[in-house]
């Protein structure tokens, strides 16, 4: 197979700094970030370039996106992302022929009661200052790392992971704040 270029397929890229390849799913690369309100991927076994749209509600003019890609546990492309203290996940649903179709949501998981239990604060509350954030989905499992201060006297960390199936949630780690660089499963 030969590279050919078309003239006449421009894309509007954002600056290179900011492109980062974020997951190989089922032979594509998936680049995030790269296009508003699109994802790029490129198809390992044919060689070609293709861009599928965003979820509606990730379709912001955001300078960088906080949703993560990844598949669930049958293999299906899913994109997970943290909106209004909740965990959202749509999966993308193809036609006969496997071809992309349209995005379709998943689970959505209240964060609240996630962080009582297992930070013993509340996200509103003032004297518990609490943050959460979106490292990876890996075959159908979410992972999220937890950053807190209770009571302002210490900082502590809490990684949990949550299947998106059955909204099943597991502690990984939970401690003293450690500086870590970036974690990952």
């Amino acid at each position: 197979m030969e590279w050919q270029i078309s003239r006449k397929a421009t894309l509007r890229l954002r600056e290179p700094a900011r492109v980062r390849t974020t997951m190989v799913v089922r032979g594509l690369i998936c680049w995030q970030d790269w296009t508003d309100g699109q994802i790029v991927l490129f198809d390992t076994a044919t060689c070609q370039f293709s861009m599928i749209d965003l979820p509606t509600p990730l379709q912001t003019d955001a300078e960088e996106s906080t949703y993560k890609l990844g598949e669930t546990k049958d293999g299906k492309f899913c994109i997970v992302d943290i909106q209004d203290n909740a965990l959202v996940s749509w999966f993308l649903t193809t036609n006969d022929g496997n071809a992309f179709e349209r995005w379709m949501m998943y689970t959505k998981v209240h964060l609240p009661p996630i962080v009582k239990e297992f930070t013993g604060c509340l996200i509103e509350d003032e004297d518990c200052n609490v943050s959460v954030h979106l490292v990876a989905v890996i075959n159908g499992f979410v992972y999220l790392s937890f950053f807190y201060y209770k009571d302002t006297r210490y900082a502590c960390e809490l990684y949990l992971s949550l299947c998106l199936e059955t909204s099943e949630i597991s502690e990984l780690f939970k401690g003293a704040y450690r500086r870590n660089e970036e974690a990952h499963p």
